[in-house]
C-alpha cells in the first residue's frame, strides 16, 4: 500500500511540474542557452520521430531535403522557430507552446508531397 501511495505522489509531482513553454515564455528567455538547448532537443525529437516513421513505412511529419533528412544540426531549430514567427506574426502565437509552433513550422517549411 505504501508503494502505491508513493507512486501516486511521484506521478502527481511529475504531472504538476511538466508543462510546455509558451511563446511568451520563450520570448522572455530566448537568450538563455538552456532554452536554446531545449528547443534543439525538441527539434531533435521530431527529427528522430520522423526518421522512425519513415523506417516503419508510416507517413513522415515533414520532408526536409535529402542532405537534411539524415542530419539536421541542433542550432537550426531555434532559427526555424524565429523565422516561422516572422512569417505568421507574433500575435497569432500568443499562448501557444513553442513545441507546437516548432512542429508546425517544420511541417510548413518542409511539406511532404
Amino acid at each position: 500500500m505504501k508503494q502505491i501511495l508513493l507512486l501516486l505522489i511521484v506521478c502527481g509531482m511529475l504531472i504538476t511540474t511538466a508543462h510546455a513553454i509558451t511563446w511568451e515564455d520563450y520570448q522572455a528567455r530566448k537568450s538563455d542557452p538552456n532554452i536554446k538547448f531545449y528547443i534543439s532537443g525538441v527539434g531533435a525529437g521530431y527529427f528522430y520521430t520522423n526518421n522512425y516513421l519513415n523506417t516503419i513505412g508510416r507517413p513522415k511529419l515533414y520532408c526536409p531535403p535529402e542532405p537534411m533528412s539524415t542530419n539536421m544540426p541542433g542550432e537550426i531549430y531555434p532559427a526555424i522557430l524565429e523565422g516561422y514567427a516572422d512569417i505568421v506574426g507574433i500575435k497569432k502565437l500568443k499562448g501557444v507552446s513553442v513545441e507546437i509552433i516548432l512542429l508546425q513550422s517544420l511541417i510548413e517549411l518542409y511539406p511532404c508531397k
